[in-house]
């Protein structure tokens, strides 16, 4: 993104009526990653305005994969994948854990 310019995008989580921003993006500033919140105010017997609203960028969870001892009911081992506190389950493919070889 180019500095001193950013993009705003129609908020998925907007309610009419509420407090919620109408669009949400994120800009650079001086080199500086910003969240950037926009609503449309229309004051009584006042002209309609947008007010924007800049705020820290927040950084997205990154992901973690941590393999488990248990199996399915293949025999493959399940790998869980954590991400902001939930929990999924993947499965390992099955040519990484071979047994019965004698060595």
């Amino acid at each position: 993104m180019a500095n001193n310019a950013g993009k705003l995008f129609k908020n998925p989580r907007f309610i009419e009526g509420s407090k919620l921003p109408r669009y949400i993006g994120e800009c650079e500033i001086d080199g500086m990653k910003k969240a950037v919140a926009a609503w449309i105010r229309n004051p009584k017997g006042g002209t309609p305005y947008i007010y924007i609203n800049f705020g820290e960028a927040k950084e997205k969870p990154k992901e973690k994969t941590v393999p488990t001892k248990s199996k399915n009911k293949d025999g493959i081992r399940k790998i869980e994948k954590i991400a902001t506190g939930k929990k999924e389950e993947k499965v390992k493919p099955a040519d990484m854990e071979v047994t019965g070889i004698p060595f």
